[in-house]
């Protein structure tokens, strides 16, 4: 199993237009290149064995829009197509692909992040394990390509629901049609 735990932040917290383009490219590169290279450099030996399982260390910030940290946003955007991408192409060959969000951990990068000066609860690094343990053994298989949340989710509320998400096509880096009509869907 590959876990692609690349992640870094801006070094100052802001809109777009209040952030440095080089530090943002910064944060898009190594939130992106690392596990893009990672990934391509050991899913032929999983394709070559008949299986294998990417983990990609994701965040909310990649699926639901900030007012702050914009490269830190596209970067986790970025990752969640790479998780969807590899899902749909290889899945077939038996990889599995996951986004895990560890929710808010403390370490060095949450507390140096001023929107968490007054977080009281952090979720424990335990969630994590919890749900990559779970990844490893199989037991999340059939969510491939979808997004994972330690401190909500846990293996079995996921095993519980896995059907809702399956037949909702939830939990992915997609674009929602307006109905039946919409010439975007299927």
């Amino acid at each position: 199993m590959l876990v692609n735990n690349a992640g870094v932040i801006e070094r100052t917290e802001g809109p777009l237009l209040d952030t440095d383009v080089e530090d943002t490219w910064r944060v898009i590169e190594v939130n992106v290149r690392g596990p893009l290279l990672l990934t391509q450099a050991l899913l032929g030996g999983m394709v070559a064995r008949g299986g294998g399982r990417v983990v990609n260390i994701n965040s909310g910030s990649g699926y639901a829009a900030s007012r702050q940290y914009a490269g830190y946003g596209i970067s986790k955007g970025a990752l969640a197509r790479l998780t969807t991408l590899v899902d749909v192409q290889y899945r077939d060959q038996g990889i599995r692909t996951f986004d895990l969000a560890p929710g808010v951990v403390r370490t060095d990068m949450t507390e140096a992040m001023p929107l968490h000066d007054e977080r009281q609860e952090w979720t424990p690094v335990e969630a994590s394990v919890d749900l990559l343990v779970a990844i490893g053994d199989g037991d999340l298989d059939p969510l491939s390509g979808r997004f994972l949340r330690a401190g909500s989710d846990t293996p079995k509320s996921l095993e519980a629901h896995t059907y809702d998400v399956l037949v909702t096509n939830s939990r992915r880096l997609t674009v929602m049609p307006y109905g039946p009509e919409d010439p975007l869907r299927g």
